[in-house]
């Protein structure tokens, strides 16, 4: 789904036989409605489509609100529920647009009403589902259903955290294809938005890549930011960024827990049978589908020299 563009009266079919341009729509039910042929319908979800993704290329690289607005687009969603973590605002927003696609679906399949009413119609619901998207964006609830917690911290760290009432700013120079980057945002970040109170991050590198950046732009730092206090750090490890925290917060870090380790699934079978299949029964297998096969072969050569 992609949030509703500009609209214009002439931008609405004035009958079923119209052949006029049609506007950009949330999703596949305003734009069939909203578009004067099967066809044009088609363009218009497919220019939607590209425009999420043209969306998360951006944002990668500029990061700010056009970052903020790309974690709504389904490919983003889908990549946080994929990790296991379910977030609120992440679903609220994705029902707030799927509900506002089909309330300007509804309003553009009144072919009856005047083409200006129409118009007035999309823009009061795309401006109702923009209030709403932003008011659920700014829900922090979220739950870790992972098996292996991965979108969490331990659990004696994260109580820790929550105690830490002062906010914290992280300014990142890194670029958006730094493998640096995607550690830090997935080992750190991303779990610090789950429990501190008031997180803020600041993507400051200008490139993509960060190949081009100059030595005094300080590249490949990170700046940790709680109340008065700063300090800078080139790690992205779990451990030392938490360690890091805790001194700028004053506090000693926690005991650890008792939290035990993912085992996952292990495999504890033997294959004892294994180099019989593979070194014996396999090869004689082989064998007798090759003699199975050219056998009716062989048979009709010797009856033609005959």
């Amino acid at each position: 789904m992609t949030p509703a563009g500009a609209l214009d009266a002439g931008a609405f079919p004035s009958g079923p036989a119209s052949d006029g341009p049609s506007s950009d729509a949330q999703d596949i039910a305003a734009a069939s409605a909203l578009a004067a042929s099967a066809a044009s319908a088609a363009i218009i979800a497919l220019t939607g489509t590209l425009g999420t993704w043209a969306l998360d290329y951006v944002a990668a690289a500029r990061g700010g609100a056009i970052a903020a607005v790309a974690a709504y687009t389904p490919s983003a969603a889908l990549r946080v529920f994929e990790r296991g973590e379910l977030r609120v605002s992440t679903v609220l927003v994705l029902c707030a647009l799927a509900v506002a696609g089909l309330a300007i679906a509804s309003v553009g399949l009144q072919q009856g009403r005047p083409a200006s009413r129409r118009a007035a119609g999309v823009a009061a619901t795309a401006g109702v589902a923009a209030i709403v998207c932003a008011f659920a964006a700014s829900v922090r609830a979220s739950r870790d259903v992972s098996e292996d917690r991965r979108n969490s911290f331990p659990r004696a760290d994260e109580a820790a955290l929550r105690a830490i009432d002062k906010p914290l700013r992280v300014v990142v120079y890194l670029a958006a294809e730094d493998p640096r980057l995607t550690d830090l945002e997935r080992g750190v970040l991303a779990k610090l938005r789950r429990v501190m109170r008031r997180v803020e991050v600041v993507y400051a590198a200008k490139g993509r890549s960060g190949l081009f950046e100059r030595p005094n732009e300080h590249y490949g730092e990170v700046y940790y930011e709680l109340g008065d206090r700063r300090t800078m750090l080139r790690s992205t490890t779990e451990p030392i960024v938490l360690e890091t925290l805790y001194e700028l917060a004053g506090r000693p870090p926690p005991a650890p827990g008792a939290d035990v380790s993912y085992p996952g699934y292990p495999l504890k079978a033997r294959p004892t049978s294994a180099p019989i299949v593979f070194f014996v029964v396999w090869p004689l297998a082989v064998i007798a589908a090759w003699w199975l096969i050219t056998r009716p072969k062989l048979s009709r050569l010797r009856s033609f020299g005959q």
